[in-house]
C-alpha cells in the first residue's frame, strides 16, 4: 500500500517494514526517497533484515503544516512521541489514524509531549437515550505525559482531516449536527467509594480511566440491539503511552447493597489492547474478570425506572489468541435510584472481547484491594471486528463506518422462543412465553477445552441467566482465578449461580463461569434464587468438544429424580420463593447407564403428558384423570410456603380420583403425584371455594 507523509521537520527516518511504519533514529543511513515540494515525503517499501527504533517528532515549518496520515497501517515508535500543534485550520492534527490505523509504542517508556494532537475515530451506535462505556485513547496536550481529559477531546468530523470541538448542553438530549453532547450523562466511576462521579464538561477523568456517555439524536425502533443512530466521534489529543495504574476496591457495597468490586477502566491507547496479556500480567493478580455494560436500545427514556440493562462477564482463555468466554447480561429493571429491581425478559447478545478496540471502556472486577497496571506490552495491532475477536459495541448486524466490521456475514443473533426452547427464526411467541434474543454466535474452536453453556429460564419465559460450565485438567473444584468468574449479582428477583468454595478467601463465591476437571461421577451444585413463584427450566444452549455419548442431567436431591438437559431436553421445576443452595446438581452419565436414564426421562415425560388435572372449584375438589392406569403411590399438596397441607397414599391404578380442597384457604397450591416407579408429576392449581 502506498502511504503519504506530509512533514517539514524530520528528526527521524521512517521506513515501511512488513506492514509497520518504523521510526529510526537519524544516526542510521537509510535509502529514503522524498520530495520536499509541498512537504510531501514518499516512503518506499524497503527490504531490510532488522528493525531499528527511535523517537517521533512532528512539527510545522512556520506557516506550513506537517502531519502524518496513516491509512490502514500501524506506526511503531520505541520511545516517545513529541507533537507540535499545526496552524489553526483543516490540518491542525499532527497524526491522522484512519481506516483502523493504529499507533503502538515500545517498552522503552518515555513520556509523550508537545502541544500537537493525534486524531482517531470511533463509532457509538447510541442515540440520546443510550449509554456507552468509553476510554479515551488521548489526553489533554498540556505539560508532559498522560493527563486528565474530558469531553474536550471529542470532536465533530468535518472531513478526513478537519474537525470542530464538540459542543455541550445541559439539556437532556444531545444531537449530531453540529455535534452537541449532553453533559448530564458524563460520569466516571469512583472505585474507592463504588459510586458514580459526575464529570460534566470538565477535564475531570484521570488519564486512562473510563467514562460513560449517552449518544445523539432520537430514534424510534423496536429492536433492543440494533440502534440505527451511529454517531462517529473524532478523539483528538496527546496519545496515551506507558503504564497506567488503576486502584481496585474490594468489599464496598453499591447503593443496592451488592458488592461489585468495579473499577471503570478500558483501552487507554490508540491501538488495540489484548486482555489476555492484561489479565495474566504478574502485576495484575487482583483482576477477577471483566464486565461489560449493555442495554435495551429501543427504550427512549432518561428515567431509571424505564431503562433496562445489565453486565456481561468475560474471562480470558488459555492463550493470547484464545477468544475467552463471555456470558451475556440479563437486562434488569431499575428503581428511581438506579438499583436493579426485577428482570425484563430481554437479554444481551454476545460480543468478542479478547482484543479491546480503540475507545472501549469496561469494568475491571477485582478480587482484592490493590492496583492493576495496563502497559505498552499489552498493546497489539489488530483490526476491529468479529474475525479478530475485537468488538466495541457496534450494531448486532452491520458495520461501523470507520472501525467495526462484521466479517461473519451474519447478524450475530438468533430469535429464540424460550417458552418452547426452539429456534423459531422469527420474533414470534408460539408457546405463551416471552420471546428473547439468543446471545449470539458462540463459535469456539479450542481443542483443550470442553464447554457447556447453560440457560436457566424463569417464570416460563420472562428471562434467563446465561452461565458457562467448562472442563479443564488444570482447574480444581475450588475457585480458580482465570478459570472461574464472579456472578454480576444483578438479578434482584430470580437468578442462578454456581456456588464455589474459595479456599484463599475463606468464603463461598457466586460464580457465573465455572471450570472443573471432568469426572463422570462429579456432582456440580447449581443454586437458584427464586423471587416469584413459578416454573424454572434448565437447558443446555451450547456444547463444545463434549463427547457424543455424554449425557447431562439435573439431579433434584429432594426426590432423587434426574432430568436430562442434553439433546434438546429441558429440566423443569415448579418452585416457591426462596434460595435453593443444596438441592440441585449437574450430573453426568454415559453408555448404558445414560440410555437407562434417558429411558426414565422419556417415561417421565410420557406420564406427565397422559395425566390430566382439573380444579373444580364449584364442588371444591381436584379431579385427576389417569386413563393409562399408572400406579400412583401418593398425592401431596403444598402451599406456596412449601408447607405440606394434604397427603393421600395408595391410590393405585385408579383411572379417575379426586382430592378434596374444601378445607383449603383460597390461593395457589402445588400438587405432586408420585408413582411406584418414583416418577413425579407436578401441577399448580388455584383454589377458590365458592
Amino acid at each position: 500500500m502506498f502511504l503519504r507523509y506530509l512533514v517539514c521537520k524530520i528528526e527521524n527516518y521512517f521506513y515501511f517494514y512488513r506492514g509497520i511504519i518504523v521510526v529510526r533514529p537519524p544516526k542510521y543511513d537509510l535509502p529514503l526517497k522524498y520530495q520536499p515540494m509541498k512537504n510531501l515525503l514518499l516512503i518506499s517499501v524497503l527490504t531490510v533484515t532488522s528493525m531499528a527504533f527511535g523517537q517521533l517528532h512532528v512539527s510545522p515549518n512556520g506557516a506550513t503544516d506537517s502531519y502524518i496520515y496513516v491509512d490502514d497501517e500501524v506506526i511503531f515508535v520505541e520511545q516517545d512521541v513529541n507533537l507540535v500543534a499545526n496552524n489553526p485550520g483543516t490540518t491542525e492534527a499532527s497524526i491522522y489514524l484512519r481506516n483502523q490505523a493504529q499507533l503502538i509504542q515500545g517498552s522503552t517508556v518515555a513520556s509523550n509531549s508537545g502541544t500537537g494532537t493525534l486524531s482517531v475515530y470511533q463509532d457509538s451506535n447510541a442515540d440520546a437515550y443510550d449509554y456507552n462505556f468509553w476510554c479515551s485513547p488521548v489526553s489533554t496536550p498540556s505539560g508532559t505525559g498522560n493527563t486528565w481529559y474530558g469531553v474536550s477531546r471529542l470532536n465533530d468530523i468535518v472531513d478526513i482531516t478537519d474537525s470542530n470541538p464538540a459542543n455541550t448542553t445541559t439539556g437532556y438530549n444531545g444531537w449530531s449536527s453540529p455535534l452537541t453532547i449532553s453533559q448530564r450523562w458524563l460520569h466516571r466511576w469512583g472505585a474507592g467509594a463504588q459510586r458514580w462521579v459526575r464529570v460534566n464538561a470538565t477535564d475531570g477523568v484521570p488519564p486512562g480511566f473510563g467514562f460513560i456517555m449517552k449518544g445523539t439524536d432520537v430514534t424510534v425502533h423496536a429492536d433492543p440491539y440494533n440502534e440505527p443512530q451511529n454517531q462517529n466521534y473524532d478523539f483528538r489529543g496527546r496519545p496515551n503511552n506507558g503504564d497506567i495504574t488503576y486502584p481496585t476496591q474490594f468489599g464496598v457495597p453499591f447503593t443496592d447493597g451488592n458488592v461489585y468490586n468495579f473499577t471503570l477502566a478500558g483501552n487507554p491507547y490508540p491501538s488495540a489492547l489484548n486482555l489476555y496479556r492484561v489479565y495474566n500480567d504478574p502485576d495484575n493478580t487482583e483482576i477477577d474478570s471483566f464486565a461489560y455494560w449493555d442495554e435495551d436500545r429501543s427504550i427512549n427514556s432518561h428515567n431509571y425506572i424505564d431503562n433496562k440493562g445489565g453486565y456481561g462477564v468475560w474471562v480470558p482463555g488459555t492463550s493470547e489468541t484464545d477468544p475467552g468466554t463471555y456470558t451475556v447480561p440479563t437486562f434488569m429493571n431499575y428503581d428511581s435510584a438506579g438499583n436493579p429491581t426485577s428482570s425484563t425478559g430481554v437479554m444481551g447478545i454476545a460480543f468478542e472481547r479478547l482484543n479491546a478496540p480503540i475507545g472501549q471502556g469496561f469494568m475491571i472486577v477485582s478480587n482484592a484491594v490493590g492496583s492493576v497496571i495496563i502497559k505498552n506490552s499489552h498493546r497489539i495491532y489488530t483490526r476491529e471486528g468479529i474475525a479478530n475477536n475485537s468488538q466495541f459495541r457496534g450494531p448486532a448486524g452491520g458495520a461501523n463506518a470507520n472501525s467495526f466490521s462484521d466479517v461473519s456475514g451474519n447478524n450475530g443473533t438468533n430469535i429464540v422462543d424460550i417458552s418452547v426452547g426452539a429456534n423459531t427464526g422469527t420474533n414470534t411467541d408460539t408457546g405463551g412465553g416471552t420471546t428473547v434474543i439468543n446471545p449470539g454466535d458462540y463459535t469456539d474452536d479450542r481443542t483443550d477445552l470442553q464447554k457447556l453453556r447453560i440457560h436457566t429460564v424463569f417464570n416460563s419465559g420472562t428471562h434467563f441467566r446465561d452461565m458457562v460450565l467448562m472442563f479443564h485438567e488444570s482447574a480444581t473444584d475450588n475457585y480458580d482465578r482465570g478459570f472461574d468468574a464472579k456472578h454480576p449479582t444483578d438479578g434482584a428477583i430470580s437468578d442462578a449461580f454456581f456456588p464455589i468454595e474459595d479456599i484463599a478467601a475463606g468464603d463461598t463465591k457466586k460464580a457465573i463461569i465455572q471450570t472443573v476437571p471432568f469426572e463422570i461421577t462429579k456432582e456440580i451444585p447449581l443454586s437458584l434464587k427464586i423471587g416469584v413463584e413459578g416454573k424454572v427450566e434448565i437447558r443446555i444452549a451450547e456444547e463444545i468438544n463434549i463427547p457424543g455419548d455424554l449425557r447431562t442431567f439435573i439431579l433434584d436431591t429432594s426426590n432423587g429424580s434426574r432430568q436430562e438437559i442434553t439433546y434438546g431436553e429441558d429440566a423443569g421445576f415448579m418452585l416457591s420463593p426462596g434460595v435453593y443452595e443444596d438441592r440441585f446438581f449437574i450430573v453426568f452419565r454415559n453408555g448404558r447407564q445414560a440410555n437407562e436414564d434417558n429411558q426414565e426421562a422419556v417415561a417421565t415425560k410420557e406420564i406427565q403428558q397422559n395425566v390430566d388435572f382439573f380444579q373444580n372449584n364449584t364442588v371444591s375438589q381436584l379431579e385427576v384423570s389417569n386413563p393409562e392406569g399408572y400406579d400412583i403411590k401418593s398425592a401431596n399438596l403444598y402451599d406456596m410456603s412449601g408447607k405440606l397441607v394434604y397427603s393421600q397414599y395408595g391410590i393405585g391404578k385408579e383411572k379417575n380420583f379426586n382430592v378434596p380442597t374444601d378445607r383449603l384457604s383460597d390461593g395457589i397450591y402445588l400438587v405432586k403425584l408420585q408413582t411406584v416407579d418414583n416418577i413425579f408429576i407436578d401441577y399448580k392449581m388455584s383454589v377458590y371455594n365458592r
